[in-house]
């Protein structure tokens, strides 16, 4: 078996490279193939017991949600997706999610986020039970993504948070008991080649 050593290819005419009817380009290493726009890995935080957050008028870090990425790329984008599922009390009002970056130990803060709230401004807005008999056990669902430039090849760990508002708030993130079925939340992170 010979070695080609080669810095860039080019075509001797027209504008495509082709591996023959037959042939294989066997790449070992993840994420070494980079294509502008491609996924070169994904991970994901799945949870799916019972946790209730119930700090008022406050940030309330969710966890068991944190997710951590390691980009082969400092030029990549990290796209991020949350399914929460939860559910409230009828007193609740103004929930949300927010989300925080770790890397090296330095958190920024709130990276998604919209603009102009006069208590928080948040990434996801939650749902409420307001005229619901037995709210608390209804289950919600939210979802939002974002579109991280984070600009660099150390370990990165995104960290969801809920905020809650309202003098009996309380939220239930995958609200499971014997009248109702269960739910699961995650967090997935996909490096996006740039």
């Amino acid at each position: 078996m010979s070695t080609l050593f080669v810095n860039n290819l080019n075509t001797a005419s027209g504008s495509t490279i082709t591996v023959p009817t037959g042939k294989q380009l066997i790449v070992t290493d993840e994420g070494a193939v980079r294509v502008p726009g491609t996924v070169l890995q994904i991970k994901q935080t799945y949870f799916q017991t019972q946790v209730t957050y119930s700090t008022t008028n406050a940030f309330n870090n969710i966890t068991d949600l944190n997710c951590t990425i390691t980009p082969k790329s400092a030029s990549s984008k990290i796209f991020v997706t949350i399914i929460f599922n939860y559910s409230t009390n009828n007193n609740g009002c103004g929930h949300g999610l927010a989300l925080d970056r770790e890397i090296g130990g330095v958190t920024s803060v709130d990276i998604a986020r919209g603009t102009g709230g006069s208590t928080a401004d948040l990434w996801v807005g939650l749902d409420n039970n307001y005229g619901q008999t037995n709210s608390s056990a209804i289950v919600l669902n939210a979802s939002g993504n974002f579109l991280d430039s984070p600009n660099t090849t150390s370990a990165i760990t995104y960290k969801p948070k809920v905020y809650l508002i309202g003098g009996a708030a309380a939220i239930k993130m995958n609200r499971s008991n014997g009248d109702q079925l269960g739910a699961a939340s995650t967090l997935t992170l996909m490096e996006i080649a740039q």
